[in-house]
């Protein structure tokens, strides 16, 4: 049924001032056919067009994982909220994401022994720029790094460089998307991270920001950035393997 201008200017004020202009609310509050109670919105997403093209071309499926390929893993560390890990191997010039782990307010203890679990044979561990940088400790200065070499001393922990322009990062997921293949249970909860990684809404301009949401979402999606912009093929984009300050040498 077509609506008339009254009618699609009610939808439009009511979606932007009532639901922060959330399709995907009003769907669920004001439907206008049944399918839309349950339809997901896209807009707002960075990442939701790449998952439904790997879906339909079956690149997330529960495929057999290959238990001899090393297995590199890409992190993000929060300080205050969460830590998310993809685990991923490269074969035959394809990203295979065998698993995702993730954790809010976990001790660095909880992320070694999860990994050790799978029995996978671990070829680097990537960090973010920030595993590196110091913070007071109760008698001297502490880097997540040093805590995570003390769990793990036999892992090969390498850092990826920082991007201060998060639109390059972003877009170098989506250009590297179809590539990469995704374990659908053993990723179960990062692919659900990526489809809902989202931009924040401007109230105030009544439109989607360039900067993302900071929500659950956040912690998968940064981590996959890590791989997407420190990993090219088997050589890797990065500054390297994280060593030990000597003392007095800044890290």
């Amino acid at each position: 049924t077509d609506l008339s201008l009254a009618q699609r200017a009610w939808y439009v004020l009511e979606r932007d001032e009532q639901f922060g202009g959330d399709d995907q609310m009003m769907w669920q509050e004001y439907p206008s056919k049944i399918d839309e109670c349950w339809q997901q919105s896209s807009a707002g997403k960075y990442w939701a067009a790449q998952v439904n093209i790997a879906l339909r071309e079956k690149r997330i499926t529960d495929f057999p994982i290959n238990r001899h390929a090393l297995v590199n893993t890409w992190w993000d560390i929060g300080s205050r909220d969460g830590t998310g890990i993809w685990l991923h191997q490269f074969i035959a010039g394809w990203n295979y994401f065998i698993g995702y782990i993730d954790g809010w307010e976990k001790p660095y203890e909880f992320f070694p022994d999860k990994l050790r679990a799978t029995g996978c044979n671990f070829n680097r561990m990537y960090l973010p720029h920030d595993a590196v940088n110091r913070k007071q400790g109760k008698t001297k200065l502490i880097r997540p790094i040093d805590d995570l070499e003390e769990l793990a001393p036999d892992w090969d922990f390498h850092k990826v460089d920082r991007v201060h322009d998060k639109t390059f990062a972003v877009n170098r997921v989506r250009k590297r998307f179809k590539n990469c293949y995704f374990h659908a249970t053993e990723c179960k909860a990062g692919i659900a991270h990526l489809e809902n990684y989202q931009k924040r809404w401007n109230t105030v301009a009544n439109h989607w920001s360039d900067e993302p949401l900071k929500n659950e979402a956040t912690e998968a999606a940064d981590a996959l950035q890590q791989w997407a912009i420190g990993f090219d093929g088997d050589h890797p984009a990065s500054r390297g393997r994280i060593r030990k300050p000597t003392p007095g040498q800044a890290a």
